[in-house]
């Protein structure tokens, strides 16, 4: 009785439940505890005059049983929950009588260019060689090494990726020759993987050998070593999504309607532990590339947004700026078609560019 008192003042706020019903609740419960302790589980056990509220044990038990079972159905059905489950049959629903009011006149195929691009941490390495004698430096090799910071002995060349160097004044590195008073300069970009610091910074020590003959004598001259911090790289993973039906003029009516913009949108999760820097995605405008029947149909952006903020108006472009890591951030651009319908399929392709040509840089 005391801690009911308690708890009714606070029901005066009008999106709690009245104290009646909080009372009503409070005394049926009660009652019920008193029954199980007594072995009363289910209806079928009170006595034949009892009429009071009371919550039957038993019938909870079949309806946990119940929804754990729908729960695991839904759940191998592919579904996130049950909310999924029930949006997609709406979804369903609504397609199945679009498709009947309207009919399926036509298809056509879409295609929207895109360009994802981020700023990403590299090193560039210097040599640079003085020839000041009176010969010249023949077969000039230069093999530049990686190894854990303050251990030489292990070599971790194989968690960077070296670019072609950027020569001045030599041939090749591999085998060139550096002309008798002069000074020849190379030039690395260093880019490690992600495996080189997975989760946390990561200290290096870079370092090379240079191999040359004069006048066919071999010579050994080892290369300083000098230290790089790397950083844990970002991970992103692109994940589109779009409206599935397209308001707009129907065809089958006199009437012109409006269009009404619909949706395309992206989420970008960072899954790495490194942050992503200046994160931008270029688009152009929809280009249609398939249209069998010559359908009058036209598609058109008229602005985007990013995090449910809506950017510049018409803008194309997405600057998502630095995405931290394990975060993720949305895109979304909008659009509108001369015609209604409903989109059946939507695929997206990806292909790495990057300033040095190596599948495994792909963030």
């Amino acid at each position: 009785s005391s801690e009911l008192d308690g708890l009714l003042p606070l029901m005066a706020s009008s999106h709690l439940p009245r104290e009646t019903d909080v009372a009503l609740f409070a005394e049926t419960w009660n009652r019920s505890l008193n029954l199980w302790e007594e072995g009363v589980y289910s209806a079928s056990d009170l006595p034949t005059n009892f009429t009071s509220a009371f919550f039957d044990l038993n019938e909870a038990e079949e309806l946990k049983s119940s929804f754990l079972s729908a729960r695991t159905s839904i759940l191998n059905e592919g579904f996130a929950g049950f909310g999924d489950a029930w949006l997609t049959a709406v979804e369903g629903q609504q397609l199945e009588e679009a498709k009947q009011l309207a009919g399926v006149c036509a298809s056509v195929r879409v295609q929207i260019k895109q360009e994802l691009t981020l700023t990403r941490i590299g090193f560039e390495a210097n040599l640079e060689i003085w020839n000041n004698g009176d010969h010249p430096l023949e077969n000039v090799t230069v093999t530049l090494r990686a190894s854990p910071f303050g251990n030489a002995s292990l070599d971790a060349t194989s968690l960077f990726v070296f670019g072609e160097p950027e020569l001045t004044d030599i041939t090749s590195i591999s085998g060139g020759v550096i002309d008798a008073k002069s000074n020849a300069k190379s030039t690395w970009l260093i880019i490690p993987l992600t495996e080189a610091a997975p989760m946390v910074e990561i200290k290096y020590d870079i370092s090379g050998v240079l191999r040359y003959t004069i006048e066919g004598v071999w010579y050994t001259q080892g290369l300083a070593s000098d230290t790089i911090t790397v950083q844990p790289d970002p991970q992103l993973y692109l994940k589109y999504f779009h409206s599935r039906d397209v308001f707009s003029d129907d065809p089958f009516t006199a009437e012109v309607e409006h269009p009404v913009p619909f949706h395309l949108g992206v989420l970008i999760e960072n899954r790495g532990y490194g942050d992503a820097f200046n994160v931008q995605i270029m688009s152009s405008q929809p280009e249609i590339i398939e249209n069998e029947k010559g359908l009058l149909i036209d598609f058109t952006i008229i602005g985007s947004s990013l995090n449910d903020k809506v950017t510049r108006s018409q803008s194309l472009n997405i600057d998502f700026g630095t995405i931290p890591g394990r975060n993720n951030a949305v895109g979304v651009w909008h659009m509108i078609s001369s015609l209604r319908g409903t989109f059946n399929n939507f695929t997206a392709t990806f292909q790495y560019k990057g300033p040095i040509d190596d599948d495994r840089l792909s963030l």
